[in-house]
């Protein structure tokens, strides 16, 4: 620590200037002090000086002095908790009390700023303990009173980085809080709080004072406990409103239609646009992030149900769902949606912030323990658009909606799962275990393997091993349980939730619901019997979202390669379900099949339907073989150069070099056959990865597997 302090205040350099070496007495010390307060008070009253900048004068200099003279101090000190003389001369003659005073008119011009900043080094430099010293804390209070209640803007960038400091002190010490939040004694006073109120200003700005303000915000917020004080403060001044409206502001920023889908502008107006794009994007998603630490850290359960109950009603019920439900296919407005609420999936991973998120959009009017707004046939409109969109006539559209999917079921299964298949059982998923929770056979499970293995292609060329099928397969089942464990393990004092009893609206009672526990591993679970979970099967296959999805699989060879590749990514994860029936219903579920029209097949059916379209097409284009190794080699070959990257596609966009626009309309020709030939490619490797997954699932120990 003390080699820190020396390199960045760099009291060599100082303190030879002042006279003396680095290894002067105390009493010489001493003497500089002395000598270098009576030339800053000297300074601050000369009236050469009143006109001019504080830089163009000697105090800046001379306050950093101070600041060398303390550090020196603290290294020459036993311990952190000393104090020397200079320093003792610093509280007794109140000197901080004094600056804030002198610069309190601002003369020179830059004197408060600059006092301003060295009280800020102050903080950072000296013990905490030190703050308990009225002649430090108090005109610490006071100078952020005065410049909460002043309107002139330029001090703010550096009291905001005092603040940082003043709030990191607090974190580590907790016992300081009383001495910057004021409680009067008396019932009809109101509590003062400067600190807080300053950094909530701040909270909504862009650039470093937006930065600064978000550093300070959750540790203020940690602070707060359960009936305590600063939760009333926080709770009374609507501070948790405050935090989501700037999140729907942010929101409310960004454009509904992404720079590279407006063809009117020409390469150099487009990457300009791009980059603003670029930044709002990333302040939005920061914000996220920052409103995410306030829920993980805050101990008090009110403030954060506050905070879900305004998300809920005003950001998502409201904003988002309205930008829902007012975009179009072809004008670029719901691809650029669907690309804002990916982002949102991804990056969100605080449990219940998870679920009522997930909730909205994917949601239906059977799912009776739903929180809903005021809104209702809002809310169970999104569902029902975002399911429309798999039929879209745009390409980008498909295409997007399935990543979305996608990436609903990969990272957030808890929820997705059983809201978007609403024939599914409404049990808790069965997360820590990889079998199925009925009696299998070993016979039976070696079949079924078997049975997709005699699907696999013969020659795989220089395609991906089913080893390395199997080596994702096993990354993927160890990330789903670690992010159960760890939702189960670091939140669960904040599950066991009450309503706010406080709350003058009923709505706003938002009941932090735990979410559902997983099974811990080495628990037992008694087996279910293979009548009620054949019984299980069959209704989970009559469910309307997975008979559309089933559907679509069949129609492989009708749609694009970039459609097929997001689509067999959510059927991956159906494969990866937690849910055992789910599983066994698209597996093997062909013995319940007694209606085609209402039941979704199973993979076994759809990949041999779809083998029969390439024996036929096998038939009828010349050279198929040699046709179709060329392509698997042209495609490994670009995979592995990364000619497709999101970058280049947007250049070819911005070039009008691509086939289809950001609203995934096509403008010239495309090769019918050697899509086809894509989309076979495709449906060998998802071959692949769905026997790795079965093996994996099947809890089953392989040395090797190698091709007939």
């Amino acid at each position: 620590m003390t080699d820190f302090f020396f390199e960045r205040f760099n009291i060599n350099k100082h303190l030879s200037g002042l006279g003396f070496s680095s290894r002067a007495s105390p009493a010489a010390l001493l003497a500089k002090f002395k000598q270098t307060w009576e030339t800053i008070i000297q300074e601050s009253g000369a009236e050469h000086n009143w006109n001019r900048q504080i830089g163009h004068t000697s105090i800046p200099s001379y306050l950093q002095s101070i600041l060398d003279i303390f550090v020196k101090e603290q290294a020459a000190a036993n311990n952190s908790t000393e104090t020397g003389l200079c320093t003792e001369l610093f509280f007794n003659d109140d000197i901080l009390d004094h600056l804030i005073t002198l610069s309190q008119n601002d003369v020179p011009v830059g004197y408060r700023s600059e006092v301003i900043r060295f009280t800020s080094n102050l903080i950072g430099l000296i013990h905490h303990r030190f703050l308990f010293s009225h002649c430090i804390h108090k005109p610490i209070s006071r100078l952020i009173n005065a410049c909460f209640t002043s309107r002139d803007l330029k001090y703010h960038e550096s009291m905001l980085e005092l603040e940082v400091n003043l709030c990191t002190k607090i974190e580590s010490s907790p016992e300081l809080l009383p001495l910057f939040f004021n409680i009067p004694k008396e019932s009809n006073s109101a509590s003062t709080f400067g600190l807080l109120d300053h950094v909530m200003k701040y909270v909504h700005s862009d650039k470093a004072n937006g930065d600064r303000a978000r550093t300070a915000c959750p540790i203020l917020f940690a602070l707060a406990s359960e009936g305590d004080d600063l939760e009333a403060f926080i709770l009374k001044h609507d501070y948790p409103l405050m935090l989501v409206v700037g999140l729907s502001g942010l929101y409310a920023q960004l454009p509904t239609v992404m720079p590279d889908a407006d063809r009117m502008l020409d390469i150099e107006s487009s990457l300009a646009a791009r980059r603003v794009f670029n930044t709002d994007l990333q302040s939005f998603l920061d914000y996220v992030l920052f409103l995410q630490k306030i829920l993980y850290t805050c101990s008090s359960k009110k403030i954060s149900q506050r905070i879900l109950y305004n998300v809920q009603t005003i950001f998502l019920s409201t904003v988002l769902a309205a930008s829902i439900n007012s975009c179009s296919d072809f004008d670029g407005t719901t691809l650029t949606t669907l690309f804002y609420i990916q982002q949102l999936v991804t990056l969100i991973d605080e449990p219940h912030l998870s679920e009522i998120f997930v909730k909205l959009l994917i949601s239906s009017e059977d799912d009776d323990d739903i929180i809903r707004s005021s809104d209702d046939e809002m809310r169970l409109g999104i569902r029902d658009i975002l399911i429309s969109k798999l039929n879209s006539l745009s390409e980008e559209v498909v295409t997007s909606t399935l990543l979305l999917f996608y990436t609903l079921m990969r990272d957030h299964p808890t929820y997705s799962f059983k809201l978007l298949f609403e024939k599914l059982p409404r049990e808790q998923p069965v997360v820590d275990r990889m079998a199925l929770d009925h009696d299998v056979d070993i016979q039976q499970h070696l079949q079924l393997v078997a049975r997709y293995f005699a699907l696999l292609p013969r020659d795989s060329g220089k395609q991906a091993s089913l080893d390395a099928y199997i080596y994702d397969a096993e990354a993927g089942f160890s990330s789903l349980r670690a992010r159960a464990q760890s939702d189960r393990i670091d939140l669960e004092d904040l599950f066991q939730s009450k309503p706010d009893p406080v709350s003058s609206n009923a709505n706003e009672a938002f009941v932090l619901t735990s979410p559902v526990r997983v099974v811990s591993n080495g628990s037992t679970i008694a087996p279910q019997s293979k009548e009620s979970f054949r019984e299980q099967a069959t209704r989970v296959r009559t469910d309307p979202t997975l008979y559309k999805i089933m559907t679509k699989f069949e129609n492989l060879f009708s749609h694009s390669m970039k459609i097929n590749v997001a689509m067999t990514g959510v059927l991956q994860q159906l494969v990866m379900s937690p849910y055992p029936v789910l599983y066994a219903s698209v597996v093997d579920g062909d013995a319940t099949l007694s209606d085609p029209e209402t039941i979704a097949p199973s993979f076994y059916h759809v990949i041999t339907k779809l083998m029969g379209e390439i024996d036929e097409r096998r038939e009828s284009l010349p050279g198929f073989d040699i046709k179709l190794a060329a392509c698997k080699a042209k495609m490994l070959e670009s995979e592995k150069s990364g000619n497709d990257s999101e970058w280049s596609k947007h250049e070819e966009r911005l070039n009008g070099q691509r086939l289809s626009d950001a609203t995934g309309r096509y403008f010239g020709d495309l090769d019918l056959d050697q899509e086809f030939l894509k989309n076979v490619v495709v449906l060998e490797e998802f071959i692949k990865e769905l026997l790795a997954v079965i093996v994996t699932r099947g809890g089953m120990e392989y040395d090797h597997i190698s091709y007939l």
